[in-house]
């Protein structure tokens, strides 16, 4: 994940944390506001998602997505296209396929 923050500048800096793009909100927000709120679900945004991310993440590693292929409002993703990651990500022992998933429910 790749980001500048506000007023930055200088060298590109490294930071090897584990991060997706479910990340954006809170490295937005951190220092600019605090308890923030998403204004949808009214529901707290963590500034700090590394306890979310202790488990590892769900990803799909499906990239078919022509609308003529899904659902509606929903992704067709075979049962094999799922798979935790957790940290660190460069290693292979942190790639677990997840099976018997039928649903992500939002």
């Amino acid at each position: 994940l790749f980001f500048k923050d506000f007023n930055s500048n200088g060298n590109v800096k490294y930071d090897d944390k584990f991060m997706t793009n479910a990340d954006t909100p809170s490295l937005l927000l951190n220092g600019l506001i605090e308890n923030p709120i998403n204004p949808f679900t009214q529901k707290a945004i963590p500034l700090d998602t590394t306890p979310l991310k202790e488990n590892g993440v769900i990803i799909s590693i499906n990239d078919n997505h022509k609308p003529i292929y899904n659902g509606k409002y929903k992704f067709t993703i075979e049962e094999n296209e799922w798979w935790r990651v957790r940290s660190p990500i460069k290693e292979s022992k942190s790639w677990t396929q997840e099976k018997n998933i039928k649903e992500i429910a939002y």
